[in-house]
């Protein structure tokens, strides 16, 4: 299991649709605990852009490589894009529930989400159909010569559209979205999420994400 040089990309997706998103409980499977998870759906010229950013990134970083001889890489490497019931494409970024400092001590990870404005949020019931945006780390990986590609990063999730898991929108339900009365936009305590800081995004001791991860 190799990985190259700890060489993260950073970036930021173009907004598009959640699908599944475990921002607060890990995702299981099995009884086993996969980590915090969300998919995106873009449009089919942007998810082919995306596709295309990643596999480009991915040439780039393979000259960080020293494979051993008969060693190679797959003519088609894991880039996280995942294929719905549906036929929706998804891109999947995922991350562990913690993580480790360089002083060996195990923390946990908060996922930061934040809405339109940069605010904080809880938003624990997140549901398939909100508008986000999200930031990630990608990275290349090798494990054998028919499993390797780039691991997508979870860092954080911008909340464009917000609609709570189960639910519907506003517009779904038939409602006017221009009455006069409460918005939650200009409402400071709404959803308002400003307790359990996540520190493993700066500079600092932390390693954020665990080598060898395979998405």
């Amino acid at each position: 299991r190799i990985r190259a040089n700890k060489n993260y990309i950073n970036g930021v997706t173009p907004k598009g649709n959640a699908y599944y998103a475990y921002l607060r409980k890990p995702e299981m499977y099995e009884g086993k605990e996969l980590g915090y998870s969300i998919q995106i759906a873009f449009t089919p010229k942007e998810a082919e852009a995306f596709k295309n950013k990643i596999l480009d990134e991915f040439e780039k970083a393979k000259s960080d490589f020293e494979l051993k001889p008969g060693k190679k890489w797959s003519k088609e490497p894991t880039i996280g894009m995942h294929t719905l019931s549906d036929g929706t494409v998804t891109f999947k970024f995922k991350c562990k529930r913690t993580y480790k400092t360089k002083a060996g001590d195990t923390v946990k990870r908060t996922i930061p989400v934040v809405d339109a404005k940069g605010h904080p949020i809880k938003a624990n019931n997140l549901g398939n159909g909100s508008v986000i945006r999200v930031s990630y780390s990608m990275s290349p990986y090798w494990m054998s010569n028919m499993v390797n590609g780039m691991s997508l990063y979870l860092r954080g999730v911008q909340v464009l559209k917000y609609v709570p898991y189960g639910g519907n929108d506003a517009a779904s339900l038939g409602f006017s979205t221009d009455e006069e009365g409460y918005d939650s936009t200009v409402d400071p305590d709404y959803d308002a999420d400003v307790e359990d800081k996540d520190e493993s995004l700066h500079d600092g001791d932390e390693v954020p994400f665990d080598e060898g991860e395979e998405f």
